[in-house]
C-alpha cells in the first residue's frame, strides 16, 4: 500500500513538472509568443464626441385679459360685469434637437503592435 501511494504521488508530481515545462516551451512553428517588445504605451488622448440633445423651447408669460359680460340695467343702461379676472399664462415654444460636440479623454493603455 505504501509503495502504491508513493508511485502515484511521484507520477502526479512528474506530470505537474511536465505541464509547467511545456507551458514555458517556445511556441510551435507559425505561432507567435508575445514579448515585452510587442507592446507599446499609448498615452492618453482626447477626442470629440457628438451627442444629439433635446433643447426645450423658451418659456414665455403672456397676459390673458379679463373677461367681462355686458348686461343692461332697468333704465337700459349697459353694465359690465366681471366674469373672469385677467391672469398670466406660461406658454412654451416648440423644442428642437441639436447636435452638440464635447471633448472626452481616452485613458492611456498598453497596445500590442505585433498584430497578433
Amino acid at each position: 500500500m505504501r509503495g502504491t501511494t508513493r508511485t502515484i504521488m511521484v507520477s502526479a508530481f512528474a506530470a505537474l513538472i511536465a505541464w509547467n515545462v511545456a507551458s514555458l516551451a517556445p511556441a510551435q512553428s507559425g505561432q507567435h509568443v508575445h514579448t515585452s517588445n510587442c507592446k507599446r504605451w499609448a498615452p492618453p488622448t482626447t477626442r470629440t464626441v457628438k451627442d444629439r440633445v433635446w433643447i426645450k423651447g423658451a418659456a414665455r408669460r403672456i397676459w390673458v385679459p379679463a373677461k367681462y359680460k355686458t348686461t343692461y340695467g332697468p333704465g337700459g343702461n349697459p353694465v359690465q360685469t366681471l366674469v373672469r379676472r385677467g391672469y398670466y399664462k406660461t406658454v412654451r415654444d416648440k423644442g428642437r434637437w441639436e447636435v452638440r460636440s464635447r471633448r472626452v479623454t481616452v485613458p492611456g493603455r498598453w497596445k500590442f503592435i505585433c498584430g497578433h
